[in-house]
């Protein structure tokens, strides 16, 4: 069985985290970079996510805190079984990590302007481009009641309600 070895940003503001659309998979997912001997570790390629994903300089500097292991298909490879070890570095976004409040550009989110597009727009989520990605804010309930989500990331998610609720104790975020 191929092991794929995978980084991944869990970046939070205001109770949502940060999520890209990831056509390959036809899923919404956390920001993620897969290690290999181009990319070098899961710690460098986290930083290169910290750039991809427009982050503040102290994200730079953190590292990977938590693995987890999984064991699913791969929609890539015709459904083949593979082994995961996934690196989980966490940041913690907060107002005071920009200078400029837009959201396309700068992670803010005002949860109550982001509300009424999305009602005056008829939308379930606001996407907005992020460099090349196409990203959105989800809370866990929301990424808890997506089928597709659930389908794929139903082991990064479990991870992230166990912190959530308590029951697994979280790595210190950024």
């Amino acid at each position: 069985m191929r092991t794929i070895e995978s980084a991944l940003a869990v970046i939070r503001s205001q109770g949502r985290y940060l999520l890209y659309h990831d056509d390959g998979w036809d899923c919404w997912m956390l920001p993620n970079m897969t290690v290999d001997e181009y990319s070098g570790d899961a710690d460098g390629c986290l930083r290169s996510l910290t750039i991809d994903y427009e982050m503040p300089p102290w994200a730079f500097d953190v590292t990977g805190a938590l693995q987890v292991e999984s064991h699913k298909p791969n929609p890539q490879h015709d459904g083949a079984v593979r082994h995961y070890i996934y690196t989980l570095g966490f940041y913690d976004l907060t107002d005071t990590d920009y200078q400029y409040g837009c959201v396309h550009n700068h992670y803010l989110v005002d949860i109550e302007d982001w509300e009424y597009e999305c009602d005056f727009y008829r939308v379930s989520h606001w996407g907005f481009e992020l460099g090349e990605h196409i990203c959105t804010w989800w809370t866990l309930d929301e990424m808890l009641a997506d089928r597709r989500m659930r389908q794929v990331n139903a082991d990064i998610i479990g991870t992230i309600e166990l912190m959530e609720r308590g029951l697994l104790t979280p790595p210190p975020m950024g």
